[in-house]
């Protein structure tokens, strides 16, 4: 898969903040996901970043997450529930969750 812009963007500030992160992205049924996962504050923080490929277009593109394609889906996983899900830019994300573990 190759990694778009805002996705790039997302993980070069986290690295540049010294937040360890993990990919967790996919393709499946035609969607393709890009999933960044970290630690902050002891929750889980979960963003997302997808859209799915119409099989009679090829590369024609319908958005798979809030925010698509200029904003990323953020959500905090705290215990095994989702919380907190809304779309945000990657400043935001960064402003919000880039604390890392405290």
């Amino acid at each position: 898969m190759m990694i778009p812009t805002i996705i790039e963007d997302l993980r070069r500030r986290l690295d540049a903040n010294r937040i360890e992160w993990w990919d967790e992205s996919l393709e499946v049924g035609g969607a393709t996901i890009y999933r960044t996962k970290w630690k902050s504050e002891g929750v889980t923080v979960s963003c997302v970043w997808g859209f799915i490929e119409h099989e009679s277009y090829p590369g024609a593109r319908m958005g798979a997450t809030a925010g698509w394609p200029d904003m990323i889906e953020c959500a905090l996983i705290d215990d095994g529930k989702i919380r907190e899900p809304s779309a945000m830019l990657v400043q935001q994300v960064i402003e919000r969750y880039g604390g890392g573990l405290r």
